[in-house]
């Protein structure tokens, strides 16, 4: 079977133009493909960024919670700083600073092991941030703007 030059240059033609067009796609989509990744792991990133600070928030309240309570409880029982300290284990400076709310230095582990020294129990209540609120409404906007796109 002959196959004349003509019909062979032609159909060399139609495949070289198919190669083209098809890694064309193929490139497309490849770079759609890396595009929408990176989108994926700079959201997962953003999330965990996210997560991080509503954790951190999260803690930073518990720990006023319980100072507050500590507060409380030293009111209720009247009793001096340095009595309070010997109590929960800790030194007379550091309860005050608990007992002004400076608590920053401390984890809430530690809280928590103060109130189990005093026989307190550091009870955790799912309650709106009240400072995140606004953030997590637009962070809510961006995600169905984004779904939407």
């Amino acid at each position: 079977m002959c196959i004349s030059s003509k019909k062979l240059y032609v159909f060399a033609c139609i495949f070289f133009i198919y190669v083209l067009v098809y890694s064309d796609l193929i490139k497309d989509t490849k770079e759609k493909f890396m595009s929408d990744l990176n989108a994926k792991e700079l959201l997962d990133q953003e999330m965990s960024a996210i997560e991080k600070k509503v954790v951190d928030q999260h803690k930073k309240q518990l720990a006023e919670d319980i100072a507050q309570t500590f507060k409380n409880w030293k009111k209720e029982y009247r009793i001096t700083q340095e009595i309070f300290a010997d109590l929960i284990g800790s030194s007379q400076p550091r309860v005050s600073n608990i007992l002004n709310g400076r608590v920053d230095s401390f984890t809430v582990d530690k809280l928590i092991g103060f109130c189990a020294r005093i026989e307190l129990s550091a009870n955790i209540q799912s309650k709106p941030l009240r400072n995140m609120k606004s953030g997590t409404k637009k962070f809510i906007e961006e995600i169905q703007n984004n779904n939407a796109a």
